[in-house]
C-alpha cells in the first residue's frame, strides 16, 4: 500500500529525511516548527539536522525563502525530491545483492540450503581449557598444583 505525502511524513517508520521530504511536499514552504508539527514524532532538533543535510545534497533539495519563522528561515522543494529506494538495482535490472533488500528481492541459489543449517540446534562449544590441559593438571582454585 502506498502512503500519500501527508501519511508518510507522519509514518515513524519512514526515514527523518524522506518523512521531512514529504512534509515539504503538502505544503508550499514552511519551518522547523511547522515541520515538527507535520512529522509529528520527530524532534525539532532532528528537523534542523536533516534540514541542514537537504541543503548540502548535490543538488541542493531544498533552499531558504525569504520568509522567516521565528529566526529560522522557512524552506521549500527546489526539486520533486525522489523517495529513497529500499532496493537498489544494477543497471541490467538485477537487484543488488550487496544489501539485505537486494538479497531478499533476489537470493543466491544457495541462501536457502544455509539458511536451514544455521536455523538446526548447536551442539554447546567443549571449554578451550579442556582440551589443553590433560585430566591431571586441573586443579580447583585455591589448591596447589599437581606435581609433574
Amino acid at each position: 500500500m502506498e502512503l500519500d505525502d501527508t501519511d508518510r511524513a507522519a509514518e515513524e517508520t519512514v526515514s527523518a529525511r524522506d518523512r521531512v521530504l514529504a512534509a515539504l511536499r503538502t505544503v508550499e514552504e514552511a519551518g522547523p516548527a511547522e515541520l515538527t508539527e507535520l512529522c509529528q514524532s520527530l524532534k525539532i532538533t532532528t528537523i534542523r539536522k536533516t534540514l541542514s543535510e537537504l541543503r548540502n545534497e548535490e543538488p541542493p533539495l531544498i533552499e531558504n525563502t525569504e520568509n522567516f519563522e521565528g529566526r529560522a528561515h522557512k524552506v521549500r522543494l527546489t526539486v520533486t525530491a525522489p523517495y529513497r529506494s529500499t532496493v537498489r538495482v544494477r543497471q541490467d535490472d538485477t537487484p543488488d545483492t550487496s544489501t539485505v533488500a537486494g538479497l531478499v528481492a533476489n537470493p543466491p541459489d544457495w541462501l536457502p540450503g544455509q539458511l536451514d543449517v544455521y536455523r538446526q540446534p548447536k551442539r554447546p562449544p567443549v571449554p578451550t581449557r579442556c582440551l589443553l590441559l590433560p585430566a591431571d593438571r586441573l586443579t580447583r582454585p585455591g589448591s596447589a598444583p599437581a606435581p609433574l
